[in-house]
C-alpha cells in the first residue's frame, strides 16, 4: 500500500470538532458561513426531510473533512462516486445539499497556494454538479459573501484515543504490515500524540495476533512479550514527553499579546508573506491562546492592500475563476 492512499482514511487527515463553538474559535470564517450561508438555506430548502436532518456541527465536521481529504489526495476527480460522493450521502441524508454548498462556499472563499488551488478547483466543479439544481441558490448566498479570513486546510490526524476500532486498525495499516504501520504513524506529527497512536495500534496488534486474525514470522508468545516491552517503553517516554511540557509551560515566556502587538505594528500589508510565517511560528510557541488572540492570529497576513478606482463585475465573487461555476453548472 502506498502512502498516498492513507490520504483517503479520515482520521488520518481530519480531527473532528465537537460544537461549532470550537469552529468559532478556530476562525470568523465559519461563524460568517454559519450565518449568512448554513441557516439561510437550510430555510429556504423546507422540501428536505427533516426527520433525516443533522446537527449543524456534524455537517461542518463533514464539508471541513471533505475539503481537507480532497487536497491532501490530489486528484479527488479519480473515484470521486466512491469516495466523496457516496460517503456524503450515507453519512449526511437529508443535509446532502448543505453539506456540498458548504464545500462550494470553503472552496471559493479560501486562499490556496498554487498547488492546491487546481485541487480546489476540480472539487468545487465536482460539488456544484452534485448541487444540480440547488446551485443557483447557493450561488446566490456566496455572492453576498465577502470575507478576509481563511482556514488552516493542513491534515490533522485525530486525536489517538478516538481510534479505539480494531477493524479500522486492521485495514488501515494493511493488516498491521510493518512497513505500513510506520507510514501510518508519520501521520502524527506531535511527538506525544504519535507515542500515544503507537500505543493504541500496538494493543489492537497484539489482540488481533491473541485472536489469530494475524500470523507472524515470530510465534505469538515472543510477539506478544516483544509489544508488551514497547508499550512499556512507549509509556514512559509519554510520561517523560508530559513532564518536559510541564517544565516548559513553567519558564517565564513574554506574553502572546505582546508579540502579537509587535507584529501588527511591524508589517504593512504588502508584507503578508512574512507576517504569515512570524504566525506559524507563534502557533507552534503558543498552544493555548485566548479567544482574543486567536483572533488576532488568524487575522496576520491577511491585511487588504489599498486598491482604488476598480470595479469588479461578475456573476458571482469566485476568486479562483472556476470554469464550472462561471458556466452556473
Amino acid at each position: 500500500m502506498q502512502t498516498q492512499s492513507l490520504y483517503t482514511y479520515r482520521p488520518l487527515v481530519y480531527r473532528r470538532r465537537d460544537s461549532m463553538a470550537e469552529f468559532f474559535e478556530e476562525s470568523p470564517l465559519w461563524e460568517v458561513l454559519y450565518q449568512r450561508l448554513y441557516l439561510p438555506l437550510k430555510k429556504e430548502w423546507y422540501f428536505m426531510d427533516v426527520s433525516a436532518l443533522h446537527e449543524p456541527v456534524e455537517v461542518f465536521n463533514e464539508a471541513y473533512a471533505l475539503m481537507v481529504q480532497a487536497l491532501a489526495d490530489g486528484h479527488p476527480e479519480t473515484d470521486f462516486e466512491e469516495r466523496y460522493a457516496r460517503s456524503v450521502r450515507r453519512r449526511m441524508a437529508g443535509d446532502v445539499p448543505l453539506c456540498w454548498a458548504l464545500v462550494c462556499a470553503l472552496m471559493l472563499k479560501s486562499a490556496f497556494t498554487q498547488r492546491t488551488e487546481h485541487v480546489a478547483e476540480v472539487f468545487c466543479g465536482l460539488a456544484v454538479k452534485e448541487l444540480g439544481h440547488s446551485w443557483p441558490d447557493v450561488a446566490d448566498f456566496l455572492m453576498r459573501i465577502h470575507c478576509e479570513y481563511s482556514i488552516d486546510y493542513k491534515p490533522h490526524p485525530e486525536r489517538p484515543e478516538r481510534l479505539c476500532d480494531p477493524d479500522w486498525w486492521m485495514e488501515v495499516t494493511d493488516g498491521y504490515d510493518p512497513d505500513v504501520m510506520e507510514d501510518v504513524m508519520s501521520f502524527w506529527k506531535n511527538l506525544k500524540e504519535r507515542e500515544r497512536a503507537r500505543l493504541h495500534m500496538n494493543h489492537f496488534f497484539r489482540a488481533a495476533l491473541s485472536g489469530g486474525k494475524i500470523t507472524g514470522g515470530s510465534s505469538l508468545s515472543e510477539e506478544n512479550a516483544r509489544l508488551k516491552d514497547e508499550n512499556a517503553r512507549l509509556a514512559a517516554r509519554v510520561a517523560q514527553l508530559e513532564q518536559q511540557l510541564a517544565e516548559r509551560d513553567n519558564v517565564q515566556r513574554l506574553p502572546l499579546s505582546d508579540f502579537l502587538t509587535h507584529v501588527e505594528q511591524l508589517f504593512t500589508p504588502w508584507q503578508n508573506a512574512e507576517a504569515l510565517a512570524v504566525k506559524d511560528v507563534l502557533f507552534a510557541l503558543y498552544t493555548n491562546p485566548t479567544a482574543e488572540e486567536r483572533c488576532r492570529l488568524n487575522k496576520l497576513g491577511h491585511l487588504p492592500q489599498p486598491v482604488g478606482g476598480i470595479t469588479v463585475q461578475g456573476p458571482l465573487n469566485d476568486i479562483h475563476g472556476n470554469e464550472h461555476v462561471k458556466a452556473g453548472l
